[in-house]
C-alpha cells in the first residue's frame, strides 16, 4: 500500500549563509521535480533557524593574542569548525564578534562528560579562568588600539 502523504523533517546546518540559501533552493527544486515527475505535488516549509556563526578574523586574531598573554600560548588553541547551533550567531551578524570556548576539564580527566548529558559536570575552576579571560579580553580590547 502506498501512503497518500509523506512527511520528511530534518536539520540543515551550513558554515556559509549563501550556501544555505542555495541549498534551500536546491531542496525545493528537487522535491518539486520528484513529486511532479511521479504525478504528485509537495508542500515545502523550510525554517531558517540559527545563522552560521561568523568570527571576525581581525578580532579573533587579537583575542587569541590577548588570551595567550594571560593564559600562556600552550593553553590557547584553535579548534576545528563545527556545525553547532549557537544563538550568539545572531550577534555576529550585527557587529564584529568573537565567539570562543574555554576548557572545562581537569588534567586528571575527572570532568570529561559531554555537554548536554545527564552526567555533565565541570571543573569549577574553569569558570574562574573563563571569567578572568573574558575580563582580560574586555580590558585588552578597550586599552590596546591596533
Amino acid at each position: 500500500m502506498i501512503p497518500e502523504t509523506v512527511r520528511i523533517e530534518g536539520t540543515l546546518r551550513t558554515l556559509d549563509e549563501s550556501w544555505r540559501t542555495a541549498a534551500h533552493d536546491k531542496i525545493i527544486s528537487i522535491a518539486r521535480n520528484i513529486a511532479e515527475g511521479m504525478g504528485g505535488s509537495c508542500e515545502i516549509n523550510i525554517e531558517k533557524g540559527y545563522p552560521a556563526l561568523y568570527n571576525d578574523p581581525d578580532l579573533t586574531k587579537m583575542a587569541v593574542e590577548y588570551s595567550a598573554q594571560l593564559l600562556g600560548k600552550e593553553n590557547v588553541t584553535e579548534l576545528e569548525m563545527r556545525m553547532t547551533s549557537e544563538d550568539f550567531a545572531f550577534y555576529s551578524r550585527q557587529f564584529p564578534a568573537v565567539f570562543y570556548r574555554f576548557g572545562i576539564t581537569d588534567h586528571e580527566g575527572h570532568f570529561n562528560s559531554r555537554l548536554h548529558t545527564a552526567t555533565f559536570n565541570i571543573d569549577e575552576k574553569a569558570l574562574y579562568t573563563g571569567m578572568i579571560n573574558m575580563a582580560w579580553l574586555a580590558l585588552s580590547f578597550l586599552t590596546h588600539k591596533k
